[in-house]
């Protein structure tokens, strides 16, 4: 009899504890995504995951309504783009190269300086403005701020076949690599995944409604 209270009250316990959990955790998150003022604090995507190399800090940053959205018109294979056409990946100044051998610069942010106001700072400013340099080479800047690993070899292999026997420079950070991992980061991208020993293109074509991906594809916490 008392081993079989003692079990009871155990069972009981746990099943207490489990509905109470449950409850605490269902009211949390609905206050969570709610318009409740003193859970402000509370709806910042880096409380819950990693911006570096995980999908659930994107699509929580997305459902608090984070300051960068998803492009308007997002492309197909890059996700997002930058200087160069969305269409042939031509450079919008590969006709300024004319007879001179042009130098490709690919790369993230940092590649494309998106934090400068004043361009001619940037890697091609600099490169075509240098007396000697600008006299036989071009240089082109293919960088895109938040582009991985991933993006910058699209990216790469769809602009590379306009120009005859370029200098190709890459710029890669260590967090390009974590991104590689992501399928958002803002805005849906594409990525590779390991399949049977190869390289597969995950993600593509890239959802041309931003809201209907994060709808298909929520957090996974």
């Amino acid at each position: 009899m008392k081993m079989r209270s003692w079990v009871l009250g155990v069972v009981t316990i746990v099943l207490v504890s489990t509905v109470t959990l449950a409850v605490c955790e269902i009211g949390f998150r609905v206050l969570l995504f709610s318009n409740v003022e003193f859970m402000k604090k509370f709806r910042s995507a880096d409380l819950y995951s990693s911006y570096d190399s995980e999908d659930n800090y994107w699509k929580l940053y997305f459902l608090f309504g984070g300051e960068f959205r998803p492009p308007e018109s997002p492309h197909p294979k890059l996700g997002w783009v930058g200087q160069f056409d969305r269409n042939t990946f031509l450079h919008n100044q590969a006709t300024h190269v004319g007879m001179k051998k042009p130098v490709l610069l690919y790369g993230d942010s940092f590649a494309a300086c998106s934090t400068l106001q004043n361009k001619q700072e940037c890697f091609e400013g600099l490169f075509n403005n240098d007396p000697q340099l600008s006299q036989r080479y071009d240089l082109l800047n293919y960088g895109v701020g938040g582009y991985g690993v991933d993006q910058m070899f699209l990216l790469f292999r769809e602009s590379l076949k306009h120009y005859q026997d370029p200098f190709v420079i890459i710029g890669i950070m260590t967090w390009d690599c974590d991104r590689s991992v992501l399928s958002v980061r803002i805005g849906q991208k594409p990525y590779y995944e390991v399949e049977d020993g190869e390289l597969k293109l995950k993600g593509v074509p890239v959802s041309q409604d931003s809201n209907e991906f994060f709808r298909e594809h929520p957090p996974q916490i």
